[in-house]
């Protein structure tokens, strides 16, 4: 779990600090939170998921320069609430083939 939380960490601070405008950087943590929402259904409501899932979102707001912090939260726990729910709805479901 540390092993992932801080190669995480660094992973959002890299790759917050190559996006160079604000709007990239809310459209990425929004994506971010839609994998997080997924990860949480799959998985379940674990705590080292949470830790691990917290390491990326820290290092993606202390790497972003441009956006605020405030905002990038809030669009990440929406992000995560509404893949969450497409996830419990069954709105993404794969449809296996007939042959």
């Amino acid at each position: 779990m540390d092993f992932l939380f801080y190669t995480l960490l660094v992973i959002g601070f890299i790759f917050s600090i190559l996006l160079q405008s604000s709007f990239l950087s809310y459209v990425v943590i929004i994506l971010f939170g839609l994998m997080a929402g997924r990860l949480i259904f799959y998985f379940g409501k674990k705590f080292p998921l949470y830790v691990i899932l917290l390491g990326f979102l820290l290092g993606f707001i202390l790497g972003s320069r441009f956006a605020d912090w405030k905002l990038l939260v809030l669009l990440f726990f929406l992000g995560s609430a509404m893949g969450y729910y497409i996830h419990a709805q069954g709105l993404l479901e794969h449809k296996k083939s007939r042959k």
